[in-house]
């Protein structure tokens, strides 16, 4: 336990930094209209009081008097691509099939042995309009000192607006199959998330929130029955809760 948790979290931070270093390499100018038009593509010309030149990835060559420019920069290309002449689209997710990946650490309490909780979550669905999904998934909880469970569940998801930031919020209910003990086994998983969601392009957001979960436990009972072997039944009495921040990836 002590040398998968910090794995997982370099694996992240890899991640995370690769994201990062891919956006600084693919940079890409950006003229902003006054009248809340966006053209991206390449600067070919700059005539300061005067025009501006740019190429968009297709080909096409777009000429605009510096009246009609709000201003211009250079951004990262991973974010949306808008037709010249066009605003920005605002609304929220589009509809389509999606995958998400979730990571979350938290404090634990209840019948686990020990206070902190690492999850993982991977979840593919389907979005049926910008404001419901509905999808499945499994997952990875690494309870410090207590084993590793591995939930299998079905993952519902609303947001509140069709915004590109809109609050959300997510349940998810399962079952866990645990490892490394004859004593104890999984049980029922129940899962919610409460936060912020933050539309980079029409499929790919970050999730942002606060998320609950219960863990249902069994408790194995050996019992000798006087014949020198054991009558084995198992009892479900036991629940751990963990509350923790959650960050995740819709794509």
């Amino acid at each position: 336990m002590k040398t998968i948790k910090p794995l997982f979290l370099m694996l992240l931070l890899l991640f995370i930094v690769g994201s990062v270093i891919a956006q600084n390499n693919n940079q890409q100018d950006v003229v902003y209209l006054k009248n809340g038009g966006i053209t991206r593509g390449t600067l070919l010309e700059f005539i300061p009081d005067s025009l501006i030149k740019i190429q968009t990835v297709d080909g096409n060559v777009f000429v605009y008097a510096m009246k009609e420019v709000a201003k211009y920069s250079k951004e990262p290309s991973f974010f949306n691509q808008s037709k010249p002449g066009i605003p920005k689209d605002t609304t929220g997710l589009k509809r389509g099939y999606y995958g998400n990946f979730e990571y979350s650490n938290g404090i634990t309490f209840g019948n686990a042995s020990g206070p902190f909780t690492t999850k993982m979550n991977f979840i593919s669905g389907y979005r049926v309009c910008p404001w419901f999904a509905v999808g499945a998934g499994f997952g990875v909880r690494l309870y410090m000192e207590d084993g590793i469970y591995f939930p299998v569940y079905a993952d519902l998801r609303v947001n509140f607006v069709n915004k590109n930031i809109s609050p959300f919020i997510a349940v998810q209910g399962g079952y866990s199959w645990r490892t490394n003990t004859d004593y104890e086994i999984g049980g029922t998983m129940f899962s919610s998330t409460l936060g912020i969601c933050v539309k980079i392009k029409d499929h790919f957001a970050l999730n942002l929130g606060l998320n609950y979960e219960l863990q249902g436990t069994s408790d194995v009972i050996h019992m000798y029955n006087g014949y020198s072997s054991y009558t084995t039944y198992t009892r479900r009495n036991e629940n751990s809760h963990t509350i923790g921040f959650l960050c995740g990836f819709n794509f």
